[in-house]
């Protein structure tokens, strides 16, 4: 049989979710399939890991002359000339012409319960390809079954169509037995040990306000005056950044509150096991690659009781109200002065991080490509 890919996230040295779901599952599919024939379709050359796949996984560069439109432009010419058996899209943006057999994943739909987290083109354009993968695809895998019920919610869609295939999380991030960031690296960006950590976006729909807001009202706490805490945020500017960097301003927080930008694997991975609590109460996940990642290499978390995160976190970490911000620093104090409950949540996350991996995700999408 041959599959086609759209591979064309993978060269992007920025990744964040969809492009990792998409590196990491083509690469657990070369270790696991060896029968198959795929086409990766990418606009150019695939770089690293990508150049030595097995025989059975080639590579083909679709040349565009323009940025923009590559999957509606250049990829829906190649189905019309030269379609596979089947085109598996890892993220819900299909080619305006498709094969007959398409499978795609959806990943969230939070445009559609916050649309003023998104541009007015932004919004526009993910409905418009969301609805079009819904009426196009023969089978569609949501990454979790929050994201499956709201599919089903606010589209409609026929629920036999929908297969839930969980992310997995780079295994890099388990923890190691010594330590990944020197104090090099920490006074580089100006870190200083204890900090609390959140990862992910720096925008309103993953509730950085309110992580701030949070955190101001914790430091106030008299109870906690021994520890000098800071909040290190790890993440790409989004919607609503410069509000986000005044209300650092205006909290008199700018030397304990550590904005760092987008960060490799190495640094982040050693910046979670150092970390006392990894603060995560995210207004909307289809997932929730970080609550995992963070289980994984030993620390507490504190997340939402909304969208995919209860899901995923199950009873390994502590569940709020992302919009009670009394609430979030409260679960975080509980967590900083109960060592025992530290401890407790520590041993249930890296028993719930064995439930999610590459390997299980390839393998449970292999069998709906088959």
């Amino acid at each position: 049989m041959l599959i086609g890919i759209d591979a064309s996230p993978l060269n992007r040295h920025h990744k964040t979710g969809t492009e990792w779901y998409t590196h990491h599952l083509i690469l657990n599919l070369a270790k696991i399939d060896f029968f198959n024939q795929y086409l990766l379709y990418c606009r150019e050359p695939l770089r690293g890991e990508f150049t030595q796949l097995p025989a059975n996984f080639k590579i083909k560069v679709l040349n565009w002359p323009i940025n923009k439109f590559w999957t509606q432009g250049r990829l829906s010419l190649e189905m019309l000339m030269r379609p596979p058996e089947i085109l598996f899209v890892p993220a819900q943006a299909l080619p305006l012409i498709c094969p007959k057999k398409v499978i795609t994943t959806v990943h969230d739909i939070g445009f559609e319960r916050f649309p003023e987290y998104y541009s007015g083109f932004a919004r526009r354009y993910l409905r418009f390809s969301t609805k079009f993968v819904l009426k196009k695809a023969t089978k569609i895998i949501a990454v979790s079954n929050f994201t499956k019920e709201e599919l089903i919610d606010i589209y409609q869609t026929d629920e036999n169509k929908i297969k839930v295939v969980y992310n997995g999380y780079n295994q890099f991030y388990q923890k190691s037995k010594s330590p990944r960031v020197s104090q090099k690296i920490l006074n580089k960006l100006k870190i200083k040990k204890p900090f609390l950590l959140s990862i992910g976006r720096l925008e309103k729909k993953k509730n950085t306000p309110g992580i701030i807001e949070s955190f101001r009202i914790l430091i106030a706490d008299q109870t906690l005056s021994n520890f000098d805490l800071q909040l290190v945020l790890v993440g790409q500017p989004g919607l609503g950044y410069n509000e986000i960097k005044e209300q650092i301003r205006k909290s008199k927080l700018t030397d304990r509150v550590i904005l760092t930008g987008w960060l490799n694997d190495q640094v982040k991975a050693g910046l979670i096991e150092e970390a006392e609590v990894f603060v995560f109460p995210s207004f909307y996940e289809g997932f929730g690659i970080p609550i995992i990642e963070a289980m994984a290499a030993g620390i507490p978390v504190v997340t939402s009781n909304v969208a995919s995160c209860p899901e995923i976190a199950e009873k390994a970490a502590l569940i709020v109200d992302p919009q009670n911000h009394q609430a979030i620093a409260e679960a975080t104090k509980k967590i900083l002065l109960d060592s025992q409950l530290k401890e407790e949540l520590i041993k249930r996350g890296l028993e719930r991080a064995k439930a999610f991996s590459w390997q299980k995700c390839a393998q449970e999408t292999l069998r709906i490509l088959e």
